[in-house]
C-alpha cells in the first residue's frame, strides 16, 4: 500500500507593519538630532593678516618714506628678521630687512649689535612696526632662536608697551 504523504502547502506570508517601523525610525531620528552635540572647532588659529590695502600706491602724489637701506617702509606694520644658520645649528647671519646686522656666531658682541640696531629702529616714531616676523632657517637650534626672541621681546613700541607680537616663518632653502 502506498502511503500518501500530505504536503501542506500553506502560504506563510509575514505581514510587516510598516507604520510601526516608520514610527520607530522617526523616533530614533528625533532622538539623535536632539541629543547631538557637535565637537568644538579645532585648529582655530589667531592670525594677523595684513590690512586689505596696497603697500605702495603708484597713483599717490605723496612722497614715499624710505628706510636707511633704500627700501620703502610706508604702510608696513611688521619688521622682518632673517636668521640664517650654519650646519651646526648656530646663527651664521641675522638680517633686519635686507641689511645684515650680525655676521657669524651670536656671541655677546652679536647680541649687543642686534639689541642696539633693534632699539634704533623702534625709537623712530614714524615707523609703524607693531610686530616682528622671524624668518628662521630650519637648521637653527632652539636655544639660538630663543636668544633672538629675548631681544625682540625687550623692544618698546612708540606707545610704551613691550613687543608681544612675534611670529615665526620657516625659511625655504
Amino acid at each position: 500500500m502506498r502511503r500518501h504523504s500530505r504536503r501542506h502547502r500553506k502560504s506563510s506570508s509575514v505581514d510587516l507593519n510598516l507604520a510601526a517601523m516608520l514610527d520607530m525610525a522617526f523616533q530614533l531620528l528625533a532622538f539623535f538630532i536632539l541629543t547631538f552635540r557637535p565637537a568644538p572647532i579645532e585648529g582655530q588659529l589667531a592670525m594677523h593678516l595684513p590690512p586689505p590695502i596696497p603697500v605702495t600706491n603708484v597713483k599717490s602724489d605723496k612722497p614715499q618714506t624710505m628706510g636707511g637701506d633704500g627700501s620703502d617702509i610706508s604702510g608696513l606694520e611688521k619688521l622682518d628678521l632673517y636668521i640664517n644658520a650654519n650646519s651646526l645649528g648656530e646663527v651664521s647671519q641675522i638680517k633686519v630687512g635686507m641689511r645684515p646686522v650680525v655676521q657669524g656666531r651670536l656671541d655677546a658682541s652679536g647680541i649687543a649689535a642686534l639689541k642696539r640696531h633693534m632699539k634704533e629702529i623702534f625709537e623712530i616714531q614714524q615707523i609703524p612696526f607693531d610686530r616682528i616676523q622671524l624668518i628662521v632657517d630650519d637648521r637653527l637650534h632652539y636655544e639660538e632662536l630663543m636668544k633672538v626672541v629675548d631681544i625682540c621681546t625687550q623692544q618698546v613700541l612708540p606707545d610704551g608697551q613691550k613687543m608681544q607680537r612675534i611670529s615665526f616663518v620657516s625659511a625655504t632653502r
